[in-house]
């Protein structure tokens, strides 16, 4: 009996075969598609059933799109950030203004102050 002859022994189950046995020492025509080298991996339309494939191309297509969408809404918070910085610098500016300015207040009320005490020592001799 050679390799191809399959036999048969009554009141066994034969297996049912859809397919051609697998053989490792028979080369698969080239019609089946290209043939690796060792080590590297078929590409994933290679390996999945057309409907998965086309499954994963969806979810892919949808997870880049959700992906565009939080960049964009990153870019858009960072903005905000940016905004906010210059704002708050904006702040500490007119503040720092302003305690120079109550610096200078402070200086002529004392100024005013010794004026006036001054007066008020003089008159009083």
């Amino acid at each position: 009996m050679g390799p191809n002859m399959r036999s048969q022994h009554p009141g066994l189950p034969q297996p049912h075969h859809s397919q051609p046995p697998f053989h490792s020492h028979v080369k698969a025509p080239g019609s089946l598609g290209p043939s690796f080298p060792h080590g590297q991996p078929p590409l994933p339309s290679q390996l999945l059933p057309q409907p998965l494939y086309q499954a994963s191309k969806q979810r892919e297509a949808a997870l880049e799109a959700a992906l565009a969408e939080k960049e964009f809404a990153e870019e858009e918070c960072r903005k905000k950030v940016d905004e906010a910085k210059k704002s708050e610098a904006s702040l500490e500016n007119d503040l720092a203004n302003m305690w120079v300015l109550v610096a200078k207040l402070k200086k002529r009320g004392e100024l005013f102050l010794t004026q006036n005490l001054e007066d008020v020592t003089k008159s009083s001799f």
